[in-house]
């Protein structure tokens, strides 16, 4: 996006590992998985999900430190993923400070299969993690080759020295020749943007013909016109044209590739955020950056290019603890789910309804036989075990239980057990308190 300053040196190292997801609970972060389920309905392999690009792309608020765990746009876009139904994974690649010809100068060696230095993709990149982010490029590489989605932020930090030079000129300065020159100048730098998005999306489909790529255009984080803190409004006016002209460039970028078989979508970014700078970035305190309310909608930029939505939970009552999604669609039940110590419990009936599998039970030795499509499940009451197509496991969880609501007894099942026994993806979500489980 563009700034009002640079971006000084991001000096505490960030903890925003590749790929790295919001704390997951034992009880669903042990399920290992191996097929996945597309918006069509196609089983497939884990619908990939990869982010490239800046600091935006790495999630960055103001205040981070290095025990901090970014909730960015990406990870709500992956988010809603989830709650289409889609079993994802997902990687992230975002670096401080990177700019749109060092995205591409890495993107070129991860194309070619070859080695590059922090150095020779961008100088002095404010990221401390770049070194050995970059070290192990092929990991891109393999990340890219096998995305169905790249959610990609670039450009802001192209426009920093530019917008750094422009607030050192005093508003009585600002007469047509600067002026003029202050818009050649961007024209150029947006020629170059241009230039560099184009050769990122080439190396991207070069990898991965088949990717979709959602890119977004940029916002402004200056006060808007009438604000009590207006920035100077001449200033603000040549600005915005540049916005207008590079979302105009991206557009056009866009219909060629698309024209050409490619699947291109544009996140509109400056729609999110303007008009609320204030409320959804920290520019106050003269940091650019998105605030958690600013990545949100950010978010809802991307979903809504993407998937045309942003899907949000049912309002829970105050005895639920958590929202459970199967397959897309919210479980709506009497019967609430339990946590017990950290772990999650469902109704047996409630979910072998809701996943669509084949239930059996046998009274005599309170046995529940759960059977989808190939694999079958047995879960008995009380017992530290379940079998799983016949095999004994041990089961780390508290055993199933009869639960009575209402005077009526119900199985509660540990869910994180069900779910990998009958190969079912479970991601447990604490920042929206919901655990969604998909085919």
């Amino acid at each position: 996006m563009f700034s009002l300053k640079k971006i000084s040196a991001f000096r505490s190292f960030l903890l925003i590992c590749t790929g790295l997801l919001l704390a997951i609970p034992s009880a669903l972060a042990d399920s290992s998985l191996a097929a996945a389920t597309n918006t069509d309905g196609l089983k497939k392999e884990n619908y990939e999900l990869v982010v490239i690009g800046d600091s935006l792309a790495a999630g960055y608020e103001r205040g981070f430190t290095e025990a901090s765990v970014p909730y960015g746009f990406a990870e709500h876009v992956y988010e809603q993923a989830l709650f289409q139904g889609i079993r994802t994974e997902y990687s992230n690649f975002g670096i401080l400070g990177l700019r749109s010809e060092g995205l591409y100068n890495w993107l070129l060696a991860a194309a070619n299969g070859t080695t590059i230095a922090a150095d020779e993709v961008q100088a002095n990149l404010a990221d401390p993690r770049a070194e050995q982010i970059i070290k192990e490029t092929s990991k891109l590489t393999a990340s890219i080759s096998k995305a169905d989605l790249i959610l990609i932020s670039i450009g802001g930090n192209d426009f920093t020295k530019l917008i750094a030079d422009l607030d050192n000129i005093e508003g009585s300065s600002f007469k047509d020749e600067i002026k003029d020159s202050v818009v050649s100048s961007i024209n150029t730098i947006l020629q170059q943007y241009s230039a560099n998005v184009d050769n990122i999306l080439k190396q991207i489909w070069e990898l991965n013909p088949s990717a979709q790529i959602a890119i977004a255009d940029q916002y402004l984080p200056i006060p808007s016109p009438g604000s009590i803190h207006e920035y100077d409004p001449n200033k603000a006016e040549v600005l915005r044209e540049g916005v207008k002209q590079l979302r105009l460039e991206l557009e056009s970028i866009a219909s060629q590739w698309n024209k050409q078989g490619h699947k291109m979508v544009i996140a509109d970014a400056d729609k999110a955020i303007k008009g609320k700078e204030f409320l959804l970035t920290s520019i106050m305190a003269k940091d650019i950056h998105p605030n958690a309310s600013g990545y949100k909608a950010l978010g809802e930029a991307y979903s809504k290019a993407i998937w045309g939505d942003y899907l949000t939970l049912a309002p829970r009552a105050a005895d639920v603890p958590i929202s459970i999604i199967v397959n897309g669609k919210e479980l709506s039940t009497q019967y609430a789910p339990v946590i017990i110590k950290g772990r999650t419990f469902l109704s047996l009936r409630d979910i072998t309804d809701a996943i669509g599998a084949d239930l059996e039970w046998d009274a005599a030795t309170k046995t529940a036989a759960i059977t989808l499509e190939n694999r079958t499940v047995d879960i008995t009451i009380g017992a530290s075990t379940i079998r799983i197509d016949g095999e004994t496991m041990p089961l780390n969880a508290v055993p199933a239980f009869m639960h009575k609501i209402n005077n009526t007894g119900k199985t509660y099942v540990p869910l994180a057990a069900l779910s990998e026994g009958l190969g079912l993806q479970v991601v447990y979500r604490d920042t929206l308190k919901a655990a969604f489980i998909n085919e």
